[in-house]
């Protein structure tokens, strides 16, 4: 609930000050990574909601939850967050990093006003539409690469969410021919048939999707050579380890960068005479810039040793496929957790002293 909580007003705050101030596009991005780690938080409220109302586990109950669209749909929100999120950071430091930032305009032409919000909607769709595309891509096409396990509920003769060839042994034996190679669509039909009463989920069956490979329904970046589905894994796999490895690139940039100009600067105000006169302009930027490197910073400490992880499982350096869950719910929505503090240290800063002031007042009355 926190999370939520958090994120929502972060992705409120920040799209006031989008609407407000023309929008630079350090600002825009800070958004669309807002929105990211938002929706990590709705992931794990609804698996903590989830895991909670089923207060149990069967076999019975993992089948259910794992074919269920609640599952299904959670996973794809938690891709999309995850991936929204990183693809977010790594355009933002690619921006700080060459220094193509938006200037702020006092009285916007109409065309240089356009021009932005084309802009923004663009890469709003973009930063948006790519990693949602990715995300359901497992629902809605390719079913018999993506789909390996169907339940079908109490149906005796397919107990335990048998994978397809076992459904089409079964098939097999009942019809008394070989049967192989068949679709997904191809075994509804004839598993449809066996029943004449009613075609249902106990007849046809409900897949267990890409997400349902485990109870947390998240993206299955634990893959084996021999995985039917490793190829999908992998690219997604590739995806963000070439965004880890940019926004490293940027933030070596980044920092080579600012130090230069800090130098460049003092040495300037030294010559003028003006050591102690503030600097607003560049104050402001300094701390923009801080909060850039502490996303940027914070988002190559969590995805760097999850990367490592799944690489060294997937040559057969580590088996961790019973913890996959455990470090997937914990590593994948840290960022969650953490970009709030460095994006508004000095918010919790005034709540801090506010309650601090009102336990002092309480004590002295």
């Amino acid at each position: 609930k926190a999370v939520v909580s958090t994120q929502s007003g972060h992705y409120g705050r920040e799209l006031v000050k989008i609407k407000s101030e023309k929008a630079s596009v350090n600002q825009f991005f800070i958004l669309m990574i807002s929105a990211g780690d938002f929706l990590m938080g709705v992931y794990l409220l609804t698996a903590v909601l989830a895991d909670w109302l089923a207060n149990s586990s069967t076999c019975r109950t993992q089948f259910e939850w794992t074919s269920s669209t609640t599952c299904s749909v959670i996973g794809v929100i938690s891709t999309w967050g995850s991936s929204m999120s990183l693809l977010a950071m790594t355009f933002l430091g690619l921006v700080r990093a060459k220094g193509l930032i938006y200037r702020r305009i006092a009285a916007p032409r109409e065309g240089v006003r356009r021009k932005l919000k084309i802009q923004m909607g663009l890469g709003g769709f973009l930063l948006c539409g790519v990693p949602l595309t990715f995300a359901v891509m497992p629902l809605i096409v390719f079913e018999d690469y993506f789909v390996q396990e169907r339940n079908f509920g109490l149906n005796p003769l397919f107990a335990g969410a048998p994978n397809k060839e076992k459904v089409q042994k079964i098939l097999g034996t009942y019809f008394q021919v070989p049967i192989q190679h068949l679709s997904w669509k191809e075994i509804r039909t004839l598993t449809s048939s066996m029943f004449q009463n009613e075609v249902s989920d106990v007849t046809v069956g409900k897949p267990i999707s890409f997400y349902g490979s485990t109870g947390f329904c998240l993206f299955k970046y634990f893959v084996r050579p021999g995985n039917p589905r490793k190829m999908f894994s992998l690219i997604m796999i590739l995806f963000n380890g070439a965004c880890v490895l940019t926004m490293t690139v940027s933030y070596i940039l980044i920092h080579v960068f600012a130090v230069k100009s800090a130098k460049k600067a003092a040495g300037q105000k030294k010559n003028e005479g003006r050591e102690n006169v503030p600097d607003q302009g560049r104050e402001r930027n300094t701390k923009l810039l801080k909060k850039v490197i502490y996303l940027i910073v914070t988002n190559i400490i969590t995805w760097i040793p999850f990367l490592c992880i799944c690489i060294a499982h997937y040559f057969d350096m580590s088996d961790l496929s019973g913890s996959y869950g455990i470090i997937s719910i914990v590593e994948l929505p840290l960022n969650a957790f953490i970009n709030p503090i460095g994006l508004y240290d000095q918010f919790f800063k005034k709540i801090y002293n506010k309650l601090q002031s009102v336990l002092i007042a309480r004590r002295t009355n």
